[in-house]
């Protein structure tokens, strides 16, 4: 089932962290408000360099993240994260705390608007949906993989 749902393909992301800020205490996070660590969130410059960076390397799908919702990192920080990442990338999936649909939804529009390609907005989110903006096809699914053609090898 999965694989008639998702393809045979696999998306692999360049990692990028955004913040390590995060109030949760989860026992198994690097980002964990418990830990005794430097906090630090990119600002519009490092993000921009980082960027660059990654596209530089010929990277064409990145992965931001965050740790959960925090006052110094959120809604309006990843929407912006979104913004600059879309205009370089055709692929741009975000790992961050729960958002609302409508907060979803203006990450992808977002990203649409950017685009002269096709972009794909993945994030963890348990609603799927898919919409057209010009000639822009954005996708928010939960962990969706591209459908691609699979070497026979692998068939």
């Amino acid at each position: 089932m999965t694989r008639r749902h998702f393809g045979r393909a696999i998306s692999l992301y360049a990692p990028l962290y955004l913040s390590n800020y995060c109030p949760a205490r989860c026992t198994y996070c690097g980002f964990s408000a418990g830990l005794r660590i430097a906090r630090h969130k990119l600002t519009p410059a490092e993000l921009e360099a980082e960027l660059s960076a990654l596209k530089h390397l010929g990277i064409e799908e990145i992965l931001l993240l965050t740790g959960d919702r925090a006052a110094v990192a959120d809604y309006p920080y990843v929407r912006d994260c979104v913004r600059l990442a879309a205009a370089r990338f055709p692929n741009v999936a975000v790992e961050v705390f729960p958002m609302s649909v409508d907060e979803y939804r203006a990450c992808r529009r977002l990203a649409a608007r950017r685009s002269r390609s096709t972009r794909r907005l993945t994030t963890p989110c348990a609603t799927s949906t898919r919409t057209s903006v010009g000639r822009s096809a954005i996708t928010i699914a939960a962990w969706t993989l591209p459908r691609a053609p699979w070497p026979a090898a692998f068939a």
